[in-house]
């Protein structure tokens, strides 16, 4: 593949690659942990109870990262629900003008692309075009 989707899906590839190798190495530290802990109680206990002393620890180690992530998932809220009848005008804006705004960059890619940062620095920098813009997408 070559051009613009090409260099997208090889950079998600790329980033799937090190986010399943940090997955493994993660894995690993883990275990490592485990084992650790399991060292650890095998000096003062002996090795059956020493194993379950390391598993109850571990699951005690899980909840709190579960109860943590729980807090901070709750913590951001959900959006609110939208009746499907309100459609707000941006979007039927996209329906209209979607197919013709897609073969456009299509044909220019480079100066869409210098259009969508010019944008992006503008709504960025002012305030009134950032509070025009949502006024008129909540329309």
């Amino acid at each position: 593949m070559s051009g613009f989707l090409g260099r997208v899906l090889s950079r998600l590839f790329i980033f799937v690659g090190i986010a399943f190798l940090c997955t493994i190495g993660l894995a690993a530290t883990l275990m490592l942990l485990i084992v650790a802990i399991y060292f650890a109680f095998a000096l003062f206990l002996s090795p059956p109870l020493a194993a379950l002393a390391a598993a109850f620890c571990t699951l005690a180690l899980t909840a709190i990262v579960v109860l943590i992530g729980n807090g901070l998932l709750r913590s951001v809220g959900r959006a609110p629900k939208r009746r499907e009848r309100e459609r707000p005008s941006g979007s039927l804006l996209g329906d209209v003008l979607g197919p013709e705004l897609i073969d456009l960059i299509d044909r220019h890619p480079s100066k869409m692309i210098a259009a969508a940062l010019a944008a992006g620095l503008v709504i960025g920098f002012s305030p009134a075009a950032r509070a025009f813009l949502r006024d008129f997408l909540r329309r």
